[in-house]
Formats: C-alpha cells, sequence, structure tokens
C-alpha cells in the first residue's frame, strides 16, 4: 500500500510542477507508466504506442 501513496506522491509533484514537462511514448505503456504519461505537460506518442490500465 505504501508503495501507491509514494507513486501517487511523486505524480502528484510531476503534475504540479512549475517546471515543463514531457513524455515520450512508444510501444506498450501500462499502469503507472500510463499515469506518468498523463502527469506531463506535454505528451508525444509513437504511431506504434499502445496503452492500457492494467496489463493484458
Amino acid at each position: 500500500m505504501l508503495r501507491f501513496i509514494r507513486i501517487e506522491t511523486l505524480l502528484n509533484r510531476i503534475a504540479s510542477s512549475s517546471c515543463f514537462t514531457v513524455a515520450l511514448a512508444h510501444e506498450h505503456n501500462f499502469g503507472a507508466g500510463v499515469d506518468l504519461i498523463a502527469a506531463c505537460n506535454l505528451r508525444v506518442a509513437a504511431p506504434s504506442v499502445r496503452r492500457s490500465a492494467c496489463p493484458v
């Protein structure tokens, strides 16, 4: 449970940061990786990107 709280704290810090953040995504992205991409200001994805909230 503590691990999820730490990840959530990190994502909140990134989302509320005064720094401009960029996420570059390619291939398969899932779980907290998708959350990390969503927390950034600018998201750039390759045409081959596949994302999922849960690994399949």
